[in-house]
């Protein structure tokens, strides 16, 4: 599909076309002079070094409908342009956009928000049963049987002053030519008050649900914005750059989520988090297959990803230290700090360092340790893979070619153990994320082993 219309960028109105990949924007001479090229300071010309067209994000409205769309492609990007005497012109490649129609005012009360995916079915515990009749003289006839026990599963809290609960629902139809069934994850909001509150509510909810399966690589199929019975918005994000997403198997003995019947218990802190921009989600894969996949990039981001829980979980740092360590902190102190009173200058700034990291919590010894304090709940996912490993051994190895990485000696190739040991991160860090939120410990394991309970990883 294509739209036309006009979006607000250098302080100017620009008619945009947009073809679900490729945005062209035809600004006036001036305007396109001053968003491609860089302006001589205190002189009335242009440079011919070009300018990124962004920071990555445009909004436009499209002709004559209530739509809007936010194109988002690569910040460092300058897309392609070109100036004669007809027209300017300025194409630019999308990465996402997201397109939402709000055929409503603001504030509004009571607004139903219906995420709905297949991919849904076994994640909610909605699984149709469909039995067709032969007889096609009058149409499609048969019935659709489902059980609908988890649809009583109900999260409910409070997000930025407004009341809201999450739980299973479907919609389903059915015609003389066609019937579909489609689970969703039904939101009640009691109050939207503005287009950004209601933004902000999708993103996090898409970001939920990514965090739910442990994968980025999934959309909803549909978003839709109800008010009663009638609906009267609709928002969704597509990628222009396809995954290879595969249509959920029902009958299949793999999964790649955490159930809503375990998940709902606490969802909505989770997603209270998540709506307050207090939940690291960089480290997520990009699908199912790349869970027990590392690499360089994957390393470093792990590696953020759990100083970051740390911090959350352990915010004085280590709660214990060993009297052995302890004794020789004391000690070291000890030694340097008549040499610190006695010093000037430089070096009392180099004393005053030794002193401040005499009792900095090592990387090594952060991880060690949660591997010790959350063995119980990763215990599974360890007796899968690492069961010949201590968890000092898979602290150190974390910890060694992290080091390695950030100081920018690239590895070629990893090792098996490398490997194993950042995959027991990725178990540790989602075990110390659940246990915070409140989930217990046979509810942690389980969701421990239907994210990693893959074809990589099972028997």
């Amino acid at each position: 599909m294509v739209y036309s219309g006009i979006v607000k960028y250098e302080g100017a109105d620009i008619a945009f076309q947009f073809d679900e990949h490729k945005l062209s924007l035809f600004p006036s001479c001036e305007i396109f002079d001053r968003i491609t090229r860089c302006q001589i300071e205190n002189l009335p010309c242009y440079t011919y070094e070009k300018k990124p067209i962004s920071d990555g994000y445009l909004e436009g409205k499209v002709n004559g409908q209530p739509i809007f769309i936010h194109f988002f492609f690569d910040p460092m990007g300058y897309g392609t342009s070109r100036k004669n005497f007809i027209e300017c012109e300025i194409t630019i490649y999308v990465k996402k956009f997201t397109k939402y129609n709000c055929d409503f005012s603001f504030p509004a009360q009571n607004v139903n928000l219906r995420f709905g995916s297949q991919q849904f079915h076994r994640f909610l515990g909605l699984i149709p049963r469909y039995e067709i009749s032969h007889d096609m003289s009058e149409g499609i006839c048969g019935t659709i049987k489902c059980n609908i026990e988890t649809t009583k599963y109900m999260s409910c809290g409070i997000i930025d002053g407004v009341n809201i609960s999450i739980k299973p629902s479907y919609s389903c139809t059915w015609s003389a030519t066609s019937f579909s069934f489609c689970p969703e994850l039904l939101i009640e909001v009691s109050e939207i008050r503005n287009e950004k509150h209601l933004l902000l509510m999708y993103d996090a909810i898409r970001k939920f649900i990514k965090y739910a399966f442990m994968r980025m690589n999934l959309e909803p199929d549909s978003f839709f914005i109800r008010i009663g019975e009638k609906i009267t918005g609709e928002i969704c994000t597509i990628n222009t750059t396809k995954d290879d997403n595969e249509k959920e198997d029902c009958n299949s003995f793999f999964t790649d989520f955490i159930p809503w019947q375990t998940l709902y218990k606490h969802a909505i802190n989770i997603l209270v988090k998540i709506y307050l921009n207090d939940w690291y989600l960089d480290n997520l894969p990009r699908n199912k297959n790349e869970r027990i996949g590392v690499s360089d990039i994957t390393i470093s981001k792990d590696a953020a990803a759990f100083e970051n829980e740390f911090s959350k979980c352990f915010p004085q740092g280590l709660p214990t230290h060993s009297e052995k360590r302890i004794l020789a902190e004391n000690e070291v102190e000890k030694e340097i700090t008549p040499l610190l009173e006695a010093a000037q200058g430089r070096k009392k700034k180099i004393y005053k360092g030794f002193i401040s990291h005499i009792r900095n919590d090592a990387l090594a010894d952060k991880i060690e340790y949660c591997l010790n304090e959350y063995e119980a709940c990763i215990e599974w996912l360890k007796s899968k893979i690492a069961n010949e490993l201590s968890n000092e051994e898979l602290a150190d190895k974390c910890v060694r070619i992290r080091n390695d990485i950030d100081h920018g000696n690239k590895k070629l190739s990893l090792d098996d153990d490398i490997v194993i040991a950042y995959i027991m991160l990725r178990g540790l860090i989602y075990a110390m994320q659940l246990k915070r939120m409140g989930y217990e410990l046979k509810e942690i394991n389980l969701a421990i082993k239907c994210l990693f309970y893959i074809k990589g990883l099972a028997p």
